[in-house]
Parts: C-alpha cells; structure tokens; sequence
C-alpha cells in the first residue's frame, strides 16, 4: 500500500517548508556572460532539473556544443563568454550511443581537456562518467542508463546529476513508434535530482520550414519536455582547419522574448591534425571575444576594486556574515554598482587572494596584515 502522504506533494506545501528554488540565479547552471555575449538577448544554456535539447543535421557540430558545456562544468575556472553557478554538487554522465569507446575517450576526455594535465583528469574520477552504448541493443539502453544512474546516484546520495544523451533517438528501433512517448517521460523521470541535455539530429525529411525541429515522435516527445533549444549549423572559414558552429536560441523557456536576428553565438574549433579538432572558444554574433578574462571590463581597475573592497571589509566585524565571499560580491554589484558581473568580480577577489592582498577564511574574507 502506497503510504504516501498526498498533501505533502502539495507545491504549496513544499514552497512553504522552503523545499522549492523559485529564484532563476538558484537554478542556473550554466549562461552566457552579458560582459562578452553581448548582442545575443538569451542567456541561459542550462538550468537544474530541466532539459536542453541540441539539434542539428550530421556532422553541423551538435556533439561539439554539447561537449562545450560539459567541459564548462567540470573546468576549474570557466572559458571565456560563459558563466558557471550552483555546479558544487555535481556529477556529469554522458551516454553516447554512435561513437565507440576510442573515438569518445578521444573527443570527450582529449579533445575538450587538451590544456589540462594528467592530475586534472584522475580530479574527475567522482565527477565524469562517460559510457559508450554503441554495442548495446537500442531496447537495451535505457535500462543500462537506469542502471548506472541508479547506481551513482546510492553511492553519491547527495549530488545533482547532469545527464547527457547523445542522441536522443538512440532509445528506441522505431523512432515514430507510439510508445516513444512514454520511453521519454521514463528517461525525465530516471531520477528525482536530475538536469539533462539531449543531442538530436533534425528532422531531415523535412522541408526548411520544419528542419529546427528532432526527428521522429521521440525527438517531438523530448522537445515537449526540454526547456531550451539549441539548433547547430556549420560554417567552414576560409582555412579548411577551422570551423564556426552557430548556435541559435530557438525557444527558452527563461527568456521572454527571442530575437532571431541576434539570438545566437558562435563556438569556434580548429583542427590541428588528423585525429583532434579543439574548442578554441566561444564568439558573440558581433564578432571575435577578447582573450583575456579580466579585459571585458573598461569601467573599473583593479585598483579601484580592491579598494571599494577594503573600504567595505574595514566597515564590518571580523565575524559579520557580509564578509562572506558571495556577500561581498552581491554588494559591490547591487550597492556600488561595478558593471562586471559575478563571475568576473569572483576572479578579481581569486586574483586579490592569489596576490596576497586578501585572505580567504572559510569564505569569510580579511584584509592581509600589512
């Protein structure tokens, strides 16, 4: 008999006892950075407990992108353009149903750590799990995810799990059959503490008109659920060796209104021999972003920073809670009004803690004894 008490499930109740994020900061994983994608109105490319979806035709790059956001939240400080919040407690599985297990060690662990070291990677033991289900049976595959899932998920009770399936129809033999429906809403509710990215192909019978939408009722199915969607397109610079892959916003669920003209960016990857093909960076719809992280920022020098930070740390008791790294970073953005954004004001403070300039206590930030 289910015990189950109906009136705890209640939204209500769970917002009331505080078990329910409504705030979009809270839910975010990953963004677009204001400071370097500028002309691109949406931001938002991965948020906790939802879905986004990749689509594209062969071979346009679908498996780069995805790759490109794996990489964001595994990397210790995230590549220019991009900003990372709320990935603490993560863990990341991809599934990749066309590659073997060579081909993907060699794109999803060599390709997109390439600057990393050996250290680095055995870091990601705990935090990376990739699974090639190339050999396996397509009616076998989800209960093999299931499986692994299931199994992370008793040994890491407490982690947020980011799944990335690539490609969606790999569930099934028949991608129009009837019960496509069901596998998908299956595979969303695998696990209760889940945020996921699909990889599709699009529907290449199509005409024009309806190539941005996944193939099959399966590929329809995971759209109906998924709350972003990314189309990829290719476009190959006059250097053979390095290729452009639009990216275009074609809905957001955490964006209002998207502009065609302008909602979309641009990941970059060269080829440097035969066998790698690297991610050399991310370009607004305007043009080339700057190289340097801490260069965005034209209204305000470190100098000036550091100072707005110690007239503030001088202001508070050594055991004030504003002292708190996220605090501080709330308040020289809301109250002094510095126009770099989170993510560019934490590397100023890293950098000020680097120089010996502060000092980190638990998240609780002190000035350096002169």
């Amino acid at each position: 008999m289910n015990t189950t008490n109906y009136k705890n499930e209640n939204l209500l109740v769970k917002y009331l006892n505080n078990e329910i994020e409504t705030k979009n900061e809270k839910n975010i994983l990953l963004k677009l950075d204001d400071d370097f994608i500028k002309t691109c109105n949406s931001k938002v490319l991965l948020a906790k407990g939802e879905m986004t979806m990749i689509i594209g035709p062969k071979n346009c790059g679908k498996s780069k992108v995805s790759s490109f956001l794996i990489r964001q939240l595994l990397i210790p400080k995230a590549d220019n353009g991009v900003i990372v919040e709320n990935n603490e407690n993560t863990i990341i599985l991809v599934f990749d149903s066309e590659m073997g297990e060579s081909r993907l060690a060699k794109w999803n662990i060599e390709n997109i750590f390439h600057d990393f070291d050996r250290e680095f990677l055995e870091s990601l033991k705990s935090k990376y799990f990739i699974k090639s289900l190339k050999k396996n049976k397509p009616a076998e595959r989800f209960n093999e995810i299931k499986k692994i899932v299931n199994s992370i998920s008793n040994e890491y009770p407490d982690k947020h799990l980011v799944i990335v399936l690539d490609i969606a129809t790999c569930l099934t033999t028949d991608i129009n059959a009837s019960s496509n429906g069901g596998l998908v809403d299956s595979f969303y509710a695998i696990h209760g503490n889940c945020s996921y990215i699909v990889v599709s192909h699009n529907n290449i019978k199509a005409t024009d008109s309806k190539s941005e939408f996944s193939t099959g009722s399966i590929g329809t199915a995971f759209e109906k659920i998924s709350s972003i969607k990314l189309s990829v397109e290719a476009s190959f610079n006059s250097n053979s060796l390095k290729t452009s892959h639009k990216v275009t916003f074609k809905y957001s669920k955490f964006d209002y209104e998207l502009n065609s003209e302008n909602d979309y960016f641009f990941i970059n990857t060269e080829k440097i021999d035969t066998e790698n093909i690297l991610i050399t960076g991310i370009t607004d719809s305007n043009g080339p972003i700057s190289e340097n992280k801490l260069s965005g920022n034209t209204k305000i020098t470190p100098d000036e920073i550091y100072s707005l930070i110690e007239d503030r740390l001088n202001s508070l008791e050594n055991n004030s809670e504003e002292r708190l790294r996220k605090n501080l970073i709330n308040y020289l953005i809301n109250e002094r009004l510095i126009k770099i954004g989170k993510s560019r004001t934490h590397e100023y403070i890293s950098d000020f803690i680097q120089k010996g300039k502060l000092i980190d206590d638990n998240s609780f930030l002190k000035l350096s004894e002169k």
